[in-house]
């Protein structure tokens, strides 16, 4: 850990061109050619891109033919930053994907992933056979909203990689409609437009939680266009079954926030049954057991090494897959 260092890249093109750190298990101006899984590790609020990286790298231990990969997106306040130039985001910004730096001139994040990505292309030209983007917390919402908005992922399953997302514990997720979940007091799900709350939190429906307020780029495609699309994406929702504390320090408190549950494990278990019904309506029950699964993993709270070491979890990142043991609502084995 004391010999880790962050590497600066430089990322676009000519006049667009701009330099950003990451922590990688590799030198990324020299690829291993060997290389055939890439594990993009995405930090959370407070931006300690370092820790992710040394806690993912212990977990996986990372060979010849696994690259890890932790982007650090900078504030003007981080020490990184006094250093080096490159753009800057702010503490809100980044998370949303879509937000240019804070000159405007530089890139929104969704956009740094896309140029990473280039960046490893131009140095690989076979197709990695998986490429993983996990987060956590913060990092979770980022990757959430990643999945759902990136045009890049069919693309690269087209070509032959496995692409797959990782999403643990975030504090709000990206609805792809107006309903917002409510429990009733039998415990079952119901699912409402909060038109009575509109006075109180006008903007419940724009982005980042919902898809009104979108960027022009990112709005070329709406509704139940998105769903679908999103639905077909492989992806895996973590929940710690302790992450249940309405107070906690870190959770978003934003009224848009408050919309979707007390607290992530609600949130989470609320954005599944949203997920399940939502796929009903569109005829893609089946695609949604096929392609996506929610694990909740016991004993846990908000902690990033433990969510990420329970057992399936951790087989999924050592060796690409969850074992055929993993049931689709919980982690088998108590870690």
């Amino acid at each position: 850990a004391e010999d880790l260092q962050v590497q600066w890249l430089q990322l676009g093109a000519g006049k667009t061109a701009y330099d950003f750190p990451v922590y990688a298990s590799q030198d990324l101006r020299q690829l291993n050619p060997d290389t055939q899984r890439v594990i993009f590790v995405q930090h959370g609020a407070k931006r300690n891109a370092d820790d992710y990286y040394q806690a993912m790298a212990a977990l996986v231990q990372p060979d010849q033919q696994t690259l890890i990969i932790a982007p650090a997106f900078l504030t003007q306040a981080d020490p990184l930053a006094q250093t080096h130039t490159g753009p800057r985001w702010t503490a809100a910004s980044w998370i949303q994907g879509l937000s240019p730096a804070t000159d405007k001139q530089g890139p929104a994040t969704f956009q740094v992933y896309s140029d990473l990505l280039s960046a490893l292309r131009q140095q690989h030209p076979a197709p990695f056979r998986q490429i993983l983007f996990t987060g956590h917390s913060g990092g979770a919402q980022f990757v959430q909203r990643f999945a759902m908005l990136n045009h890049a992922d069919e693309a690269l399953r087209a070509e032959g990689s496995d692409v797959r997302y990782v999403i643990a514990n975030p504090s709000s997720y990206v609805y792809p409609d107006a309903r917002r979940p409510v429990l009733s007091d039998s415990g079952q799900w119901r699912f409402t437009i909060p038109d009575a709350q509109q006075s109180a939190c006008p903007d419940w429906n724009h982005y980042k939680y919902g898809l009104q307020n979108l960027p022009p780029d990112a709005a070329a495609t709406q509704g139940d266009t998105i769903t679908q699309r999103y639905l077909q994406r492989q992806i895996i929702y973590l929940l710690g079954e302790k992450d249940n504390d309405p107070q906690h320090p870190l959770l978003d408190k934003h009224c848009a926030a408050e919309l979707q549950g007390p607290h992530r494990l609600a949130r989470g278990q609320g954005y599944w049954a949203f997920l399940t019904i939502k796929a009903q309506e569109l005829g893609m029950a089946s695609e949604l057991t096929r392609y996506q699964r929610l694990l909740t993993i016991p004993d846990t709270g908000h902690d990033q090494r433990r969510m990420f070491r329970s057992p399936c979890v951790a087989a999924l990142l050592k060796q690409g897959r969850l074992p055929a043991a993993c049931s689709r609502d919980q982690s088998p084995v108590r870690d």
